[in-house]
């Protein structure tokens, strides 16, 4: 859990929020549109694209992109990104298909199918 302790900033959103699959962990990457953010955390919600999100992790300010190494796998997943220092100004919500994971030896984790 996080909790925003200072008084909420007006910060521009992050934009063109996208994600790719590399070793079969979901990597999200974003347009930094504010100069005032002081981080962001990223959430994602297993629910809908409308509620049930949870933060996952968190970065640097000027940060453009995060790896998700604990989606679930096989599952349909929504990701957002929220300014550290503002309650609101959440970026848009995007669906993401996780890949399912088949442990191997050497690399981990190899990229199995999306599970459709």
């Amino acid at each position: 859990a996080y909790s925003l302790t200072a008084v909420s900033t007006n910060v521009t959103p992050a934009s063109n929020l996208s994600t790719t699959v590399e070793n079969a962990r979901m990597v999200l990457t974003w347009t930094d549109n504010a100069n005032n953010e002081m981080g962001y955390f990223i959430e994602r919600s297993s629910v809908s694209a409308a509620e049930g999100f949870v933060p996952v992790g968190g970065v640097a300010s000027n940060a453009t992109s995060f790896t998700d190494v604990q989606a679930p796998s096989g599952q349909t997943v929504f990701y957002r990104v929220r300014p550290s220092n503002s309650t609101g100004n959440v970026s848009a919500v995007i669906q993401a298909q996780v890949p399912i994971c088949l442990p191997t030896f050497r690399n981990g984790c190899s990229e199995f199918s999306t599970g459709v």
